[in-house]
């Protein structure tokens, strides 16, 4: 039987001690890059590290350390981590981090110091410092839906919560530059509380609920308060232009209201009833709405339309958004209306828009309708595709103008036929909730 070779003997023999000084070995010159790419490939930034100190059984250290990627730049004085060098990708439970500094490019000015963070056996004490605040937040973390945490920030850029939130630059262009934001936020066994004020250059919010059986109770009605900014409007609808002469406003009702957070469900929230205004907007003509104004014979047409809104009631359950009725005035002149259901999950239309009788009136020279009629056009499709079904309302409308040419011309006969011939109000046509903004607001 042949001897294993004395090469195999010594490799046999170094393994062990080669595992054993591991630690010691990345913390020297030679290793140390090896243990900077790691790092740097799962946090997605190139890291440089001036003093390391590794052990297995912890604790691990790490001083002078520069970090860089294409969205934040930033130095740490000293970040310390207790636990063992195998559960090193679980160091947020054990760990502290001295002095640090972060540079965001993608906004100018996004810049925080003097960032200490301490977690030890959970508990969390944070503060940082920006040009014009500070930030300070404690209390413990279990894990996601395991927390007390108190925080209160003051002129805190929102850049950071962008980039740990990969939010692409969401939160920015709904906030604006900073934010404050005061709360508690309170998680155990599903139970809890979850209260805080915001307040931004663009945005004002404020909630106050409870957590029961991971899921949102308000304690008072949800408002909301935001500038519909040209940057936020090219994140949500690039295609459309969207302008608002004024903040947008949002009231959700506390009774009714149900938002599962442990998960968070499309198909298990529930809003009894909430208020949304738009106000005055302006967006890009759409090809349904310029063969609608064409339809009426509406000689305004232009590359932009401005749509004034009334406030409007609406509800949502089991994926699906009801809408009462959401009266507009079109290019200052156009009174349309709208209603129906819109299926949050599927992203399909089951709306319908209304002509009311007063728009055929005006537009159309149409007369002796009811009051309250109202002409209704289906909106199908989805969300980013609607369709607008607009040839029955057409055969409708010549329909009516021509009973009205016959009843000028036949006297009694054709009243008759007028008579006969007049639509009546359909029963599901939600009633309007007058007065309109623009019978009561100059524009």
């Amino acid at each position: 039987m042949k001897r294993p070779s004395k090469r195999l003997w010594y490799l046999t023999l170094l393994f062990p001690l080669f595992l054993l000084l591991l630690p010691q070995i990345l913390s020297t010159p030679l290793g140390k890059p090896l243990f900077e790419r790691s790092i740097g490939r799962r946090l997605g930034s190139q890291i440089k590290i001036d003093s390391l100190s590794l052990s297995w059984f912890g604790p691990q250290m790490g001083r002078h350390i520069y970090f860089v990627n294409t969205e934040v730049e930033g130095t740490v004085e000293e970040v310390l981590s207790y636990v063992p060098l195998w559960s090193l990708s679980q160091m947020g439970s054990q760990f502290s981090l001295k002095n640090g500094e972060a540079t965001f490019s993608l906004y100018k000015g996004n810049k925080i110091e003097q960032i200490n963070i301490g977690v030890i056996n959970h508990k969390i004490q944070a503060s940082a410092v920006a040009e014009k605040g500070d930030l300070t937040l404690s209390g413990i973390i279990h894990s996601k839906t395991e927390f007390d945490l108190v925080a209160n920030l003051i002129n805190i850029p929102t850049a950071p919560f962008d980039y740990l939130l990969h939010a692409q630059g969401m939160l920015h262009a709904a906030l604006g530059q900073t934010m404050n934001l005061s709360g508690n936020f309170l998680s155990h066994q599903r139970e809890g509380i979850l209260s805080f004020d915001l307040l931004s250059p663009n945005t004002q919010l404020s909630m106050n609920g409870s957590i029961v059986e991971g899921h949102l109770l308000l304690a008072a009605p949800l408002t909301l308060r935001f500038i519909l900014t040209p940057e936020f409007s090219a994140k949500i609808a690039p295609s459309l232009n969207l302008a608002a002469k004024k903040p947008l406003t949002l009231r959700i009702e506390k009774e009714g209201t149900l938002i599962p957070l442990h998960p968070f469900s499309l198909s298990a929230l529930n809003i009894n009833s909430a208020l949304f205004d738009a106000g005055q907007l302006t967006c890009k003509n759409s090809s349904a709405l310029i063969s609608l104004l064409t339809l009426l014979h509406d000689a305004s047409l232009s590359s932009t339309a401005s749509i004034w809104c009334a406030p409007v009631i609406f509800s949502i359950d089991k994926g699906s958004l009801h809408l009462s009725r959401l009266d507009a005035l079109i290019n200052r002149s156009i009174h349309l209306c709208t209603w129906g259901t819109m299926d949050l999950m599927q992203e399909e239309l089951f709306l319908y828009l209304g002509v009311p009788a007063e728009t055929l009136q005006y537009t159309l020279g149409i007369q002796h309708l009811a009051p309250n009629y109202v002409l209704k056009i289906p909106i199908r499709g989805h969300f980013k595709d609607p369709e607008f079904n607009i040839a029955p309302a057409a055969a409708q409308i010549a329909a009516l103008l021509a009973g009205q040419q016959i009843s000028k011309k036949s006297g009694i006969f054709g009243g008759l036929i007028d008579l006969f011939s007049k639509p009546s109000e359909d029963s599901d046509v939600p009633p309007s909730r007058r007065p309109f903004p623009w019978e009561s607001q100059n524009p």
